[in-house]
């Protein structure tokens, strides 16, 4: 009686230690796959961080190019007041110059006529005077 129940007993033992050998693979498969799992969560975080960190360093330099553009836009515009202030008075003085030269032409003709009547007159008082003696 006591071999059957050894025997009960060692049965009793092994299935438990089977059991107990199943439950422990079965928390280690669990334990990998969490593992695996956790792996991949951190391969792609590290994806992503190098993914933000692209986008933020391509961000910086679009910010960058637009920052200089911005810049260029400030100095063309200043260059383009310059010039449009400077074509402005240079027109201005042309059409002063060209006014007083249209009022040096009519001084002129209005002298050369003044001249001619003078020297027609004076032409005609010398007649006038030699007629006279």
């Amino acid at each position: 009686m006591k071999d059957q129940e050894f025997e009960k007993l060692d049965k009793e033992i092994k299935n438990a230690s089977q059991m107990r050998l199943k439950s422990l693979a079965a928390y280690n498969k669990e334990c990998e796959e969490s593992s695996m799992q956790t792996k991949k969560s951190e391969t792609m975080l590290k994806e992503k961080d190098s993914e933000r960190l692209t986008v933020q360093l391509k961000k910086e330099g679009l910010e960058k190019q637009l920052s200089d553009l911005s810049e260029l836009h400030l100095k063309e515009q200043t260059t383009n007041y310059n010039l449009s202030h400077q074509h402005k008075f240079l027109k201005q003085k042309s059409e002063q110059t060209e006014s007083r030269i249209n009022m040096l032409q009519e001084k002129i003709q209005f002298m050369t006529d003044s001249l001619s009547k003078q020297i027609k007159e004076q032409a005609e008082n010398a007649n006038e005077l030699d007629v006279k003696f």
